[in-house]
């Protein structure tokens, strides 16, 4: 049904484009994106697809801008019947290997539900796309994901330029970004990686990309250098995590500070609502970190605001939830203070404003021309890191 529904915004101009695949993020509207900031402002001829987590409605909302598509609409319906039946099934030789318990794990637990659905309808909708379209160059937000080196190959086989914005973080848990992930190491790389800072571009060189293959092109997603206001007596300002079970740890820690004379500003995390609810101290804002008037801290355990808020000049806080693993996500040479259930009370009582942090030693601001080289130059020896 949703193939159906979306094939009335279905791309015609085709081949010779630059286009950019991303999420259905709800930041984004009509002509701007979430994920590439003002790029589609800058380049007028660009396309945009929006990946089969996208639902129809979003899809067809986005489209309004007449250069935005679904690839649920290059999906063929038959095939859709098989998707219940699709399964991460680990070979015989993975299985060998002396980690061979840690796939068989993450086959049953990760691997499990729906996700190899997910992944089997990506698959089929961006390579009959691909196929159909041929597109110059494609980009999207960078991660390293199964159906990310899925589409590099298909691209790769078609000669279209691939490029990987890489419009987060890394930091030192983030291993799946890592070549060494890759079954087929660097060659399931995009062609050209777009960092948003000189210390994720270092980042990934000391996990073994080539340096030839990586530019700063700036963070498109991130404000730039700003002071947040810090005030002593104000609420903390809480992020929830992407992670559902992270968010209930946290926020069942902070319920047991009720009473307390602190407040807890709790911010959902915007692609991953969470069912809120708010008793004494807890509130919900949907005003973002940068835009609070006053805070005496920042408490999170996954995602960006934590560098923002050590970024801006805020004490900040790193939850760690017990028997899980909160990926560390901040580049070297920057540390939020780590604090788990049973440490966070004494935490928020003796909370410290951390050294001022360079902004340009960590981000950079956006660079149009990077982008434009990286999606419409022939030349790739003409890129600049």
């Amino acid at each position: 049904a949703t193939a159906l529904a979306t094939r009335c915004i279905k791309a015609t101009r085709g081949t010779g484009e630059a286009v950019l695949i991303v999420f259905g993020h709800p930041d984004s509207g009509a002509g701007t994106d979430a994920y590439f900031g003002g790029l589609m402002k800058e380049m007028p001829e660009l396309e945009r697809l929006t990946h089969t987590d996208c639902p129809a409605a979003r899809a067809l909302e986005l489209g309004s801008d007449g250069r935005t598509a679904s690839l649920h609409a290059w999906g063929a319906p038959l095939k859709a019947l098989g998707l219940p039946f699709a399964r991460w099934r680990p070979s015989s030789q993975d299985l060998s290997h002396p980690e061979g318990w840690l796939i068989r794990r993450a086959a049953e637990v990760e691997g499990s539900g729906g996700s190899g659905a997910m992944n089997r309808w990506q698959f089929d909708c961006q390579e009959a796309w691909l196929a159909a379209v041929r597109p110059a160059a494609i980009a999207w937000p960078w991660e390293n994901h199964p159906w990310e080196r899925a589409l590099v190959r298909e691209a790769r086989k078609r000669g279209i330029r691939t490029v990987g914005h890489q419009h987060t973080v890394i930091g030192p848990h983030m291993y799946n970004q890592s070549p060494a992930s890759n079954p087929d190491g660097i060659d399931g790389l995009p062609d050209l990686i777009v960092c948003n800072g000189p210390a994720y571009r270092k980042n990934l060189i000391d996990w073994g990309v080539p340096e030839e293959r990586l530019l700063i092109g700036g963070a498109l997603r991130q404000a730039g250098p700003k002071s947040l206001a810090h005030d002593p007596q104000g609420p903390v300002f809480v992020a929830l995590s992407s992670n559902h079970d992270f968010s209930a740890r946290m926020l069942a820690a902070l319920r047991r500070l009720d009473g307390s004379e602190r407040r807890f500003l709790i911010k959902e995390h915007p692609m991953y609502p969470f069912g809120l609810e708010e008793t004494g101290a807890l509130c919900r804002t949907d005003v973002p970190l940068q835009d609070q008037p006053g805070l005496s801290a920042v408490l999170y355990s996954t995602g960006t605001v934590g560098l923002e808020a050590l970024l801006g000049g805020l004490p900040t806080l790193r939850f760690r939830p017990e028997g899980a693993v909160a990926m560390d996500i901040l580049p070297p040479g920057l540390e939020a203070r780590p604090v788990d259930a049973g440490t966070l009370a004494e935490a928020l009582k003796t909370l410290e404003k951390p050294e001022p942090l360079s902004w340009d030693a960590v981000l950079a601001p956006p660079d149009f021309e990077v982008w434009k080289q990286a999606l419409c130059s022939p030349d790739e020896g003409s890129f600049r890191a």
